[in-house]
Order: C-alpha cells, then structure tokens, then sequence
C-alpha cells in the first residue's frame, strides 16, 4: 500500500485571515487543519482524511482572493493538484486519469496541466521546467506521483509538500517542530466539546433510566499485566513473571482490583486490633499453595513438651505451637 498525502497551499502571508476562514468552514463539520506560518509567501495547510478532498480547496478559494493551490498523492500512484483563484478554477493536473474509471480524450486534455499558469505565480521563467515535470509518462517508475510533486512543490518554492495531517500528528511528516502552527478547531475548544457532548450523552441515559449512576472513579491498572496479556496472547502461551500469586503491598493497593485491596485491608486492620496473646493464637493467612508447600508438622503436643532452659536468667523458653512456630516465639514466666 502507498502513501495518501494532500495539502493545501495559499499564496499569502495573512496566516490571522486564513484561520478565520477555516473556523467557518469547520463549524457544525468534523474537518480540522492543521495551518503553518507564512514561508516564501506561502501558507501551508494540513487538512484531515489525508487531504484527498478538493472540495475543502474549493470552499477556501471561494472565500479568499489570493490563488490556492491544492497538491495531492493518491497512493504512492496518482499526483494530481488543482489551482484556483477567486473560487475559480484556472487549473488541474492528474497524472492518471483513468485511475478511478475510464476517462474521455477531453478530461485527459483538460487535466494535462498547464504549465504557464502555475509559472505566473513565482516567474515565467519556470515554466519549461513545470511542464518537463507534468510530463505524462505511461510507464511511470515506483513512487514516481511522491518524487513528482516534490520536485514541483521546490519550483515553486514550497516546502512539506509530501506528508499530510495525520501523518504530522505521527510525527512522521519530517517536521520536528510545529512552533507557530494553528490547530483548526482550536485543539482545547475541541476536547472542552467532546466533554460537553459526552456529558449530555449520560445525562440523557440516566434521564430514559437506561443508567443510575455516571462513572467516575477510575482503577489503575498495572501496565506490566496488560503487557504480559498482550504477548500471552500473541504467541498462545501463558507468560507470567512469577508463578506464585501476587502478594499485595500497600504500595500496590492502588493497583489492585478493588474488591481485593479492600478485603486485604480490612483482614491487616483485624490483626493489629489484636491484643498480643491472642495473635499467638491466630494463624496468619496463608494462600493455598504456601500450605501445599510447607513441610509436614509436627504434632503440638509433642512441640509443647520441648522446652529450652534459660542458664543465665532462670527461666524457660516454651517453643509456640507449630503453626506459629516460624513466625514467634512465646515468653513464658519460671516454671514452678
């Protein structure tokens, strides 16, 4: 698949009035323009949908006095441009034709360039070298409609002629900077309407009773789960980093889904609460697969009876029941 880049070229340097014109035509549309500073007497401008449309072109001339110049690529194949003044049309070009269907001898002529009209603009003197590059070819070499209008946007002395809106939002149009550029609705105006929009949009839901409630918290979620779900499924293999549940931290609460944070903070709050001697008698909680692991215990009365004496202090050390035995020991007074 080839490239889709069109772009729409105003010989002015009023940018304030070119804006203006685009904030009516956007209005009650979804067309958006992305509009350069004046350079070489040219303002560039970046319509939506690739550019492909010469009928936005069309509505801009019909409004402004200054010749307009519309240069598009149609997948890497076609080049084709249309050059108006006053909302008239005094000039277009297709390299192709009969790309979309089958053309007439007359739209093959009519759209053969004229190359006298497009040197009018910056000199007659270039007029040869335009007509060199319209020059029909029928056996047209890879990516000869992106080479051709290049070398007709530098006869003109227009530069960025080969990318388009979409493709300078990719910061891939070769312009690193967009430092003085103007965004066609306004950028800000635009998410302050989506807002707006989104906003009627539940209040009618909750108005028909199809909702009672708008969401509005919002769970994190944990970009490394959704990473390893995407490769788990790109290759058909389940992909985890560690095998054992995850143990979540306070740290990680946050992160968690909120049913389990929460029962997890209520379960730490129960056993604080606890008075020391009856942590002793309470077992942490412990998953599933640490109770598989762990080794098998002795019995508890056989732990009872093992006692450690104290040399220095008099005193005995009882060893805690076994389940808590890795966990605490229990002090105890002198036996009497």
């Amino acid at each position: 698949m080839g490239s889709h880049f069109g772009s729409i070229h105003v010989r002015s340097v009023d940018q304030g009035a070119i804006v203006a014109v685009l904030e009516d035509l956007v209005r009650n549309t979804s067309m958006q323009f992305l509009v350069a500073p004046p350079r070489n007497a040219w303002v560039w401008i970046y319509p939506s949908m690739y550019g492909q449309d010469t009928s936005e072109s069309a509505a801009l001339a019909a409004a402004l006095a200054d010749p307009v110049l519309h240069l598009i690529v149609h997948d890497s194949d076609v080049f084709a441009y249309e050059f108006r003044r006053g909302g008239e049309l005094l000039d277009e070009y297709s390299s192709k034709p009969d790309y979309f269907e089958p053309a007439s001898d007359e739209r093959w002529q009519a759209t053969a360039g004229k190359p006298q009209v497009l040197a009018a603009i910056v000199g007659a003197e270039i007029a040869p070298r335009i007509a060199s590059v319209l020059k029909r070819s029928s056996e047209g070499s890879l990516f000869d409609a992106e080479a051709r209008i290049k070398q007709l946007a530098d006869l003109l002395g227009i530069a960025n002629a080969d990318t388009s809106y979409e493709y300078l939002l990719e910061n891939e149009g070769g312009i690193k900077r967009l430092k003085g550029w103007t965004s066609v609705p306004d950028a800000r105006a635009l998410a302050r309407k989506r807002q707006a929009e989104e906003r009627a949009q539940w209040k009618e839901l909750r108005r028909t009773g199809r909702v009672l409630l708008e969401p509005r918290a919002r769970i994190r979620v944990d970009v490394r789960e959704v990473h390893d779900a995407d490769a788990a499924m790109a290759d058909g293999k389940p992909r985890r980093r560690d095998a054992r549940p995850r143990e979540l931290g306070p740290s990680r609460l946050d992160e968690a889904p909120v049913g389990h944070a929460r029962e997890t903070q209520c379960r730490e709050r129960q056993h604080q609460a606890l008075v020391p001697a009856q942590r002793l008698a309470v077992a942490p909680h412990r998953e599933p697969h640490e109770q598989r692991d762990r080794a098998p215990e002795h019995d508890a009365h056989e732990d009872d009876e093992q006692q450690d004496a104290d040399p220095v202090a008099g005193r005995h050390h009882v060893r805690a029941p076994s389940v808590m035995a890795s966990r605490s020991l229990a002090y105890v007074g002198s036996r009497p």
